[in-house]
Order: structure tokens, then C-alpha cells, then sequence
């Protein structure tokens, strides 16, 4: 059987070929253009190709270079997300079985994935922990399976099976090693993993204490940790925890880009604008080519946190978005809020329901998460926040 996952979906290739009118490549780009258009049309044109291609013969599909193979995952895959978006959850589950069907025990885990998060977008809440659960107690689950279960358990806020499930999988770590499964590297990265779960779990108690305690243990087991020390700060802000915050800021000194923004964050979060305005100056005077900082968004934010009066952050964004063939939702929802803190109010909508679609499509959610809501209530007033609020949780 041929392996087959979430991830093996075949790029489209930078130069396309000429197609060939009434070819399945025919069939599939006007299917893409109708979806594009969110035209419902699309879904039979994806569905001829999926039904037909997929009784087809493997040998046939994998013929002359997979290209039959390589239609039907576009189509199967791209109809599965025209489905979610359009919230016809049922049909498109049916669609990631039938991929399913095709796939080898190695390909089935990432499409395992893409139904746990369909069904949570269907809020099938139970059934989608039924096969997460499985996932994680299946023969050759990895410790990833077991944080994607208590991932999920936090963001529903079902802390007791939370608990219940990290204590499983530090049985479970405890048996792999004593089975020899796992060598003395992969046993620190698992509990460094296991800790920075309880963080996690902490965090949702309010027991910050614990968190910071168990986020040292992490570090301890994991070098990476030490390295990501933001993804620990950056919770404690989302928690309403500024203070606790900054000294771990503090601590992120080899990127100064993101420690100055966050610093910037955390201070006028505690009132002290002044202090912040100050930091953020720093920031935009850095020039990004000479360092390594990981991401741009800091310095985008930064510049809107400042106002972005000259427009530098979202021309940046935009140069972004223009130059290139795909873009994810956070770079879509930096666009939005860069309309908006310019009070371009229509623009900023488009970009965030554009961005939406995106995580609906991939089965991230139904909006934008809380994390990028905290931005705008840091930077739009209530009157536009009250605009926007449709596109976004705004509750943990």
C-alpha cells in the first residue's frame, strides 16, 4: 500500500504544464478555481476525481511518474478542506476514509490527525478523544501522540483527564525505557516534553508556582527548552501574568528583537507605557539582517505597537503576502491588524476572514485563536474591537 499522510500532499510545481483540456490535471484546476471562488460546484468536480481515481488499480495510479497518485491526494485533500470550511464535517470525513483506505499503517497516524480535528470542529468532542487516545496507546505512538491528548484536554478545559493522561504517558515513558526502547537522549527529551506538559497544565490551574517549577525542569531535561525560553513567557502573558513574565524576558537576551517587543508588551500590560514606547524604539532601530532572530512577527508587531504611523509594519506584511504563492493565517491575520490600527476597517475584515478560512480549511478552528485576540485589545479601540470580535475566540 502506498504511504500516504496529511503530509505527503504533493506540492504544486513552480512552473505549471500545459494542461490538456478534459485531462483529470483539467478536471482538478477548474475544481480548484471553483473553490477558490468558494463556489460549491467545486465539490462534485473534486468528488468525480476522488470516486474515479480512487478504484482505480494502484499500479495505474503510481503509473508514469505518480501522476494519477498525485491528482487524486490534491483533489481528496483539497475536497476534504472545501468540506470543513463549509462545515459538511460528515462528508468530509468520509473523504480523509477513503484516503485512509489507500494508506499503509505508517500513513495512517497523520490522517488518524486530520480526523481528530475534524470532529472537534464538528465538536464530536468525545469521539475525537476516543481517537486520540487510541493514537496514543497504539503500538509504535511516540510521545507526540500522548501531547497531542493532553493538548486537547487543556484547550477543552478538562484538567482532571489532563492530569490523568500525563501520569499514563510517564508510565508509558517509564516502560519504553525499561523495554530499551528509548536511549538516554530520546528519555531526556521525553521528560523534558512530559514537563513542559505540566506547565502547561499549571498554568490552566493558576498554580504558577508549579509552572515555573516544572518550565526549570523542562530546561533542565532539554536544552531546546532553554533555547524557547518565549514559548513559557509568552503563556504567562496570555495568562494575564505580566510581572511573572519579565524576568524570563530577561533571560531571551540572544534575540533582541523578540526579548525587546515582549519586554515592551509585559511593561504596558503593567501601565507603563513610557517604559514600553522606550523598548519598542530599540527595537525598530535593530537592523534584522545582522542577527538571527527566528521569525519576523516581533518586529512587525513592534512597529504597531508604536502606531505604525509611516505604515513600515504593514507594508512589510503586505510585501509578504504579494510576493508570496501561499501564506499561512498568521500572516493573513498581521495584514488585518494592520488595516485596522490604520482604520482601513474593510480591509482588515477581508484579511481576517481570509484567515479564518485558512485554519477552518486545515481544521485548526472555527476562528482565530485567543493568543492573536490579546493584540487587539492591546492596540484597537473598543469600537473596532467590537468590529472584529466575530473572527476570534476571545476567551481562553
Amino acid at each position: 500500500m502506498t504511504n500516504i499522510n496529511a503530509a505527503s500532499v504533493p506540492a504544486a510545481p513552480d512552473k505549471e504544464p500545459i494542461i490538456i483540456k478534459g485531462s483529470w490535471e483539467d478536471v482538478l484546476q477548474q475544481a480548484q478555481h471553483l473553490a477558490g471562488n468558494q463556489n460549491d460546484e467545486a465539490i462534485p468536480a473534486f468528488q468525480k476525481i476522488v470516486q474515479r481515481l480512487s478504484k482505480l488499480p494502484e499500479a495505474q495510479r503510481m503509473a508514469n511518474n505518480e501522476r494519477l497518485q498525485t491528482i487524486f491526494l490534491r483533489a481528496a485533500y483539497q475536497l476534504q478542506a472545501y468540506l470543513t470550511l463549509r462545515e459538511r464535517y460528515d462528508e468530509a470525513l468520509t473523504v480523509l476514509e477513503t484516503i485512509k483506505a489507500l494508506a499503509d499503517t505508517n500513513g495512517k497516524s497523520g490522517i488518524t490527525n486530520q480526523q481528530v480535528m475534524v470532529l472537534l470542529m464538528a465538536e464530536r468532542i468525545d469521539e475525537a478523544f476516543v481517537k486520540l487516545h487510541e493514537a496514543a496507546t497504539a503500538p509504535g505512538a511516540d510521545i507526540s501522540d500522548w501531547g497531542a491528548l493532553v493538548m486537547q484536554y487543556l484547550r477543552h478545559k478538562r484538567l482532571d483527564e489532563a492530569t490523568r493522561a500525563i501520569e499514563e504517558a510517564t508510565v508509558w515513558m517509564e516502560a519504553q525505557r525499561q523495554a530499551a526502547e528509548l536511549d538516554d537522549e530520546s528519555i531526556g527529551e521525553y521528560r523534558g516534553y512530559l514537563a513542559d506538559l505540566r506547565t502547561d497544565l499549571a498554568i490552566k490551574q493558576q498554580a504558577w508556582d508549579e509552572a515555573e517549577a516544572h518550565y526549570a525542569e523542562a530546561m533542565e531535561h532539554n536544552a531546546l527548552y532553554q533555547q524557547n525560553i518565549h514559548l513559557f513567557y509568552m503563556r504567562l502573558l496570555q495568562s494575564g501574568q505580566p510581572e511573572r513574565a519579565l524576568p524570563h524576558i530577561q533571560r531571551n537576551y540572544q534575540y533582541p528583537i523578540r526579548t525587546g517587543f515582549w519586554r515592551g508588551v509585559a511593561l504596558q500590560r503593567l501601565g507603563q507605557s513610557d517604559e514600553a514606547n522606550q523598548e519598542w524604539r530599540k527595537v525598530v532601530a535593530i537592523d534584522p539582517t545582522k542577527g538571527k532572530e527566528p521569525s519576523f512577527s516581533e518586529l512587525i508587531l513592534t512597529h504597531y505597537y508604536l502606531g505604525d504611523k509611516e505604515r513600515i509594519g504593514l507594508s512589510n506584511v503586505l510585501h509578504v503576502l504579494q510576493e508570496s504563492r501561499r501564506y499561512d493565517w498568521q500572516t493573513l491575520f498581521l495584514a488585518g491588524l494592520g488595516w485596522a490600527i490604520q482604520g482601513r476597517l474593510e480591509n482588515a475584515e477581508a484579511n481576517f476572514q481570509t484567515a479564518v478560512n485558512q485554519r477552518r480549511m486545515s481544521g485548526q478552528g472555527k476562528r482565530l485563536p485567543k493568543q492573536v485576540w490579546d493584540y487587539c485589545v492591546d492596540l484597537l479601540n473598543g469600537e473596532t474591537q467590537a468590529i472584529v470580535a466575530k473572527y476570534f475566540d476571545t476567551e481562553n
